[in-house]
This record gives C-alpha cells, sequence and structure tokens, in this order.
C-alpha cells in the first residue's frame, strides 16, 4: 500500500522522517479506491476469506526452554526431557516452512 501510495503521490519519501501518525493520517484521508480497498482488507480479523500465494514468509522462531533444577544444578528442561526436545525441533522446522503470503 505504501508503495501505491508513493507511486500516485499520496506520499513523498520525506513524509517518512515524519511521526508514524502524520503519515498514516495523509493515507486514512486518501480517496483512492485501491488505498482504500488495502486499508479495509487490514481491518479484517478473519484473513481466511482472501487467497493465498505460492510465496512462503518464515515466522521468528519464538520458544521456551526454561532452566530448572536438577541435582542442585540448573539445566534447560531441552536437555532433560527428549519429548520437549522433539517438540522444540518439530516447531523449530515448521516455523522455517514459513507461512504463505495473504493476497489483499
Amino acid at each position: 500500500m505504501m508503495r501505491h501510495a508513493l507511486k500516485i503521490g499520496l506520499l513523498e519519501l520525506s513524509d517518512f522522517k515524519e511521526e508514524v501518525s502524520f503519515v498514516m493520517r495523509k493515507v486514512l484521508n486518501s480517496n483512492d479506491t485501491e488505498v482504500l480497498r488495502i486499508l479495509q482488507a487490514l481491518r479484517q480479523k478473519d484473513w481466511s476469506i482472501y487467497p493465498r500465494s505460492d510465496i512462503k514468509i518464515p515466522k521468528k522462531f519464538r520458544h521456551v526452554d526454561p532452566l530448572v533444577l536438577n541435582n542442585e544444578r540448573l539445566i534447560k528442561l531441552s536437555d532433560l526431557d527428549l519429548d520437549y526436545k522433539q517438540s522444540l525441533e518439530n516447531e523449530r522446522q515448521n516455523n522455517q516452512a514459513g507461512l504463505p503470503m495473504v493476497v489483499i
């Protein structure tokens, strides 16, 4: 959307040196049908109605591997519990596979 806003002259590169609120105000006050269509789509909570692209976007892998007390030593849970370690590895691989990009 921002690329389109630049292309039609709604925004200028210098606008991005301003506060986010300045840029958003210009975009939100636009009468351009493409900008309004994209803004409406971004407001949706359920994007399942939109088609998916073949392009996959990798997700940042976030996980918890707490330290636990074992024989008076702190050890990562994944070092103690092989099932937990395998679960983390499976999730890491799922994240690397990525999510299909939504086409708006």
